[in-house]
C-alpha cells in the first residue's frame, strides 16, 4: 500500500510540477504578448544612446571563457538599424551567430537578416516586410517564399529594442 501510494504521489508530484513549469512561463509571457500593442514611438524615447554597442563575454558555468556578443544601435531620419553577433568557441568548433535589423521609427520590421556559421556549415536568411500590403517575404539558399505578414512586424531584434523602449516609458 506504501509503494502504490508513493507512485501516485511521484506521478501527481511530477505532473503537478509540469504543469507548474508552464503555467509559470505562460504568465512570464502573457505580459510581453500584450506589450506588441503597435503605437507611436519616437527617438526621444528611446532609452538607448546613439551608436550604442554593448560587448559582453559568454562564459561557462565553470567560469571559463566561451565566447562573446555584441549588441549595436543607430538610426537615421526615419530607420532605426540593430546588429547582433555572438561568437563562440567549443572543442568542434566555432559557431558565428550574426543578425541584422531594419525598422522604421515605431520599431516595426522593414529588414531582417540573420546568417549562422556552424563549423563547415553555413546558412543565411533575409526576411523583407511591407506593412502596405501585409506581406512578408523571406529568402533562403535561393528560394523565396511570400507569407502573411501584419501591419506591424517585429523581428526578434527589433522585438528587444521595442522591448526596452517599452520598459522604459513611464
Amino acid at each position: 500500500m506504501e509503494g502504490i501510494g508513493l507512485d501516485s504521489m511521484d506521478f501527481l508530484g511530477t505532473f503537478r510540477l509540469r504543469t507548474l513549469r508552464i503555467a509559470r512561463s505562460l504568465i512570464v509571457m502573457l505580459p510581453l504578448l500584450l506589450l506588441d500593442v503597435p503605437h507611436a514611438l519616437s527617438a526621444e524615447k528611446f532609452p538607448w544612446p546613439e551608436g550604442e554597442k554593448l560587448e559582453m563575454e559568454i562564459f561557462w558555468p565553470s567560469g571559463v571563457t566561451m565566447g562573446e556578443a555584441t549588441l549595436q544601435a543607430s538610426s537615421a531620419k526615419d530607420a532605426q538599424f540593430f546588429s547582433a553577433q555572438m561568437e563562440v568557441v567549443l572543442p568542434q568548433g566555432r559557431m558565428l551567430y550574426k543578425f541584422s535589423s531594419i525598422t522604421d521609427s515605431n520599431l516595426c520590421s522593414r529588414e531582417f537578416h540573420q546568417s549562422v556559421e556552424r563549423g563547415r556549415k553555413f546558412w543565411e536568411e533575409v526576411s523583407r516586410f511591407d506593412a502596405e500590403s501585409g506581406k512578408a517575404s523571406v529568402s533562403r539558399d535561393g528560394q523565396t517564399r511570400e507569407l502573411p505578414a501584419g501591419k506591424c512586424v517585429r523581428d526578434p531584434l527589433a522585438y528587444l529594442y521595442y522591448y526596452r523602449a517599452q520598459a522604459a516609458a513611464p
